[in-house]
């Protein structure tokens, strides 16, 4: 009994997420209580242009 509880909390899930693959606890309750939230993702196609990312742009043209 005490084994089938264990696979249970041991139990993982591959799933997609804006940032990639991430393997995540089948049941929430037996997640980490230190576990991150995936942060909110924006593309790069809607984020408005950087400084940095100009220059770089900038850099490759040449």
């Amino acid at each position: 009994m005490s084994s089938e509880v264990s696979a249970r909390r041991d139990a993982k899930k591959l799933v997609r997420s804006p940032s990639g693959l991430r393997m995540v606890p089948e049941h929430r309750a037996f997640g980490s209580p230190f576990g991150l939230e995936e942060p909110q993702w924006v593309p790069d196609k809607e984020e408005p242009p950087s400084s940095s990312r100009l220059e770089t742009q900038r850099n490759l043209k040449l």
